[in-house]
C-alpha cells in the first residue's frame, strides 16, 4: 500500500500518527542513555524533525485554539459580561446588556462584493463590537483591523448632507500567547489637508491575566484559556540550545505536567464554584470544562 503524503492524510490521521511518534519519543527519554552522553540531543533532534513534518496540523491547530476561544465569547452575558468590559473599557450590567451576534462573513456589494471574514461582531445596547482573537503576531494586524472596522462600519452607513456617513464599531483583539513583540495596536492617518487622526484598538494580552484576575474582573470565559501558557512553556523547554538545559528536559516537563495538572484542577474547582454560586449557567460550566479538555491536548 503507498504511504500517504502529508498533504494527503486527514487532520485526524496526521493527529494520531504525531502522537504515536511523540509517545515512541517520551518512552526513548525514559530508557537508559548506556553511557552516550548526546542521548537526549539524538532524542530532542528527533522530536525537532517531527514537528517539522507537520506544520500544516500546527497551523490548523492554531486555527482549532481561535475557533475554542470565539466560543467561549458566545457563552451566557452573566459569562462573558467581565470580559466585554475589560476589552472595550465598558461598564455594562448583566441585566442592562442586550447581545445581538451579528454575521461575522461581511460582503460589500460596493466594492465589487468583495467578502471579508472577521471573528467575533456583536451588537451591544445597539452599539456595534468587534473582537478579533489571535493566537501567533501578525506584523499587519493594525492594517486588517482598520479595514475590518471599514467593512463593518458598512452595516449602518448612511447617506447625509451629501456624505457617506461610516459608523466605525467599537474594537478590541485578545492574543492569547505569549510574544514580546506584539504591541499596542494603533495606527496614524496622516494627510495635508486634514488634521492627524490616531486611531487605537485596546489590545489584551491573556498571559498577564491570572486566574484570581480573572475571577476577580468577573472575566469567566476566558478561565480555560490560562492552560495555553503551558504551551509555550513546554516549547520553550524543548527548544532550548544549552547542553546543560537539554539534559534536564524530562525533569522540566515533568515539572511542568505537575504544574499543568494542578492548573486544571484550580480552574475546575473555580468554574464549579462559580455554578453553584448561580454566576454562569449549567451550559456555561459545560463549554467551559469541555474547553480545558480539548485545549489540554495542545
Amino acid at each position: 500500500m503507498a504511504v500517504k503524503s502529508t498533504k494527503e492524510k486527514s487532520v485526524d490521521d496526521m493527529q494520531l500518527e504525531l502522537s504515536q511518534s511523540l509517545i515512541e519519543l517520551g518512552e526513548k527519554c525514559l530508557q537508559p542513555s548506556n553511557g552516550d552522553e548526546h542521548h537526549f540531543d539524538k532524542i530532542i533532534i528527533e522530536m525537532r524533525n517531527v514537528m517539522k513534518n507537520y506544520s500544516t496540523s500546527e497551523e490548523r491547530e492554531n486555527i482549532q485554539l481561535d475557533s475554542i476561544a470565539k466560543s467561549l465569547f458566545k457563552l451566557s452575558p452573566g459569562c462573558i459580561l467581565g470580559a466585554i468590559n475589560e476589552c472595550f473599557d465598558s461598564n455594562y450590567g448583566s441585566k442592562k446588556m442586550e447581545i445581538k451576534y451579528l454575521d461575522n462573513n461581511l460582503i460589500n456589494a460596493d466594492n465589487n462584493f468583495e467578502k471579508t471574514e472577521t471573528d467575533i461582531v456583536m451588537e451591544i445596547n445597539k452599539e456595534i463590537h468587534h473582537l478579533e482573537i489571535q493566537t501567533l503576531n501578525d506584523q499587519n494586524m493594525q492594517y486588517r483591523l482598520f479595514n475590518y472596522a471599514i467593512a463593518i462600519g458598512q452595516l449602518k452607513k448612511e447617506y447625509k448632507n451629501l456624505f457617506k456617513n461610516i459608523h466605525m464599531p467599537i474594537q478590541a483583539i485578545i492574543y492569547l500567547e505569549k510574544n514580546n513583540n506584539i504591541v499596542d495596536q494603533q495606527i496614524k492617518l496622516m494627510a495635508k489637508n486634514m488634521k492627524d487622526w490616531d486611531y487605537y484598538i485596546k489590545t489584551i494580552r491573556l498571559w498577564n491575566y491570572t486566574i484570581d484576575d480573572l475571577l476577580a474582573k468577573k472575566m469567566y470565559c476566558l478561565l480555560p484559556l490560562i492552560i495555553l501558557r503551558y504551551r509555550k512553556e513546554c516549547a520553550s523547554i524543548v527548544n532550548t540550545k544549552s547542553q546543560a538545559k537539554k539534559k534536564k528536559i524530562p525533569d522540566e516537563l515533568a515539572k511542568k505536567s505537575e504544574e499543568l495538572k494542578a492548573t486544571i484542577q484550580r480552574l475546575t474547582d473555580e468554574i464549579e464554584k462559580l455554578f453553584k454560586n448561580k454566576l454562569i449557567t449549567e451550559d456555561d460550566m459545560h463549554i467551559m470544562l469541555l474547553a480545558i479538555v480539548n485545549l489540554t491536548e495542545y
